[in-house]
C-alpha cells in the first residue's frame, strides 16, 4: 500500500472482498484503517523476538555508575539534540555520570549526523553488538532511553502511527524504559497504557529532564517499570508462539 495519506485511503477503500481479514501492526494505525474500510482490524504487531531466559532483576539506587542506553537508529534525528541537551541538565544534578550509551548500526550514527546534529558528549556511540552480546549489555544497564518524537502533536504519520521495534528488546531484556514520546503519539499510548514505560514531551528540555531524573531516583518504580515490561515480553513478544499463529 502507498505511504502518502491520500493515496494509502483511497487504496485501502478499494480492497477487494475477497481480502478477509485486516491485520495491522499498531492499534493507532488498525483503528485509521477500520475508519477506511469499514471492517474489523486485528492488531498483530511484529514486535518479536527469542525470550532469553536471564533478565535484569537487580536494579541499583542512583550514583554515578547509573547507566542509560538507547539503541537503533532515529527516524527523527533532532530529537537526539533535545538528548542532549537534557543529558546536560541531568549530569549537573548528578556528578560523575557517565554519557548515554548509543548501541546501533554505524549508518544510523552517520545519518544523524548528514542531519547536522551533534551528540557528543552527553551521547557516546557503542557500535553494534550481536543479539546475544546485546541483551548481556541491556541486562546490566539501569534505564532505557528512547528517543521517539519532540512535540505532542506528531510531526508526521510515522511519528502518530508507530511504535519503535527496538523496544521489544529493552522489554526482554526487563530494562525499564523512559521515552521522549508525545501525548498525541503511538508510542506514548503504547507504553503509558500498558506500565511498561514512562514517557514525556522532550520540547520542554526542563520538564522532560525532572520526568527522567525523578524516575532515575526511584528505584522501586523502575523496579516495578521492568518486571511490567518482562511480563509483557513473555506474553505477547515470543516469535516462537507468533511463528505456530502464523502456521496455524
Amino acid at each position: 500500500l502507498p505511504v502518502e495519506p491520500a493515496a494509502f485511503a483511497r487504496a485501502v477503500r478499494t480492497l477487494p472482498p475477497r481480502v478477509t481479514e485486516f491485520w495491522a501492526i499498531t492499534d493507532a494505525r488498525g483503528r485509521h484503517i477500520s475508519a477506511l474500510s469499514g471492517r474489523v482490524v486485528d492488531t498483530v504487531n511484529t514486535f518479536k523476538c527469542e525470550i532469553a531466559p536471564a533478565h535484569k532483576r537487580e536494579h541499583r539506587d542512583l550514583s554515578e555508575a547509573f547507566r542509560v542506553v538507547m539503541l537503533g537508529n532515529s527516524h527523527m534525528p533532532w530529537v537526539l539534540h533535545h538528548v542532549r541537551n537534557v543529558w546536560r541538565r541531568v549530569r549537573a544534578e548528578v556528578a560523575g555520570l557517565a554519557p548515554i550509551q548509543w548501541y546501533a548500526y554505524p549508518t544510523s550514527v552517520l545519518y544523524v549526523r548528514d542531519a547536522g546534529v551533534v551528540v557528543e558528549p552527553e551521547i557516546e556511540y557503542y557500535g553494534y553488538l550481536n543479539d546475544r552480546v546485546l541483551h548481556e549489555h541491556l541486562c546490566q544497564a539501569d534505564l532505557a532511553l528512547v528517543p521517539f518524537n519532540i512535540a505532542d502533536e506528531p510531526e508526521y504519520q510515522y511519528a502518530a502511527h508507530s511504535v519503535p521495534s527496538r523496544i521489544t528488546e529493552f522489554l526482554n531484556a526487563g530494562l525499564p524504559i523512559a521515552a521522549a514520546a508525545g501525548r498525541g503519539t503511538e508510542t506514548f499510548r503504547f507504553l503509558t497504557e500498558r506500565g511498561i514505560g514512562v514517557c514525556g514531551t522532550i520540547a520542554d528540555e526542563a520538564a522532560f529532564a525532572g520526568t527522567l531524573l525523578a524516575l532515575m531516583r526511584d528505584t522501586e518504580r523502575r523496579r516495578a517499570l521492568g518486571q511490567q515490561g518482562r511480563a509483557y515480553a513473555e506474553a505477547h513478544c515470543d516469535v516462537g508462539k507468533h511463528q505456530e499463529m502464523l502456521t496455524t
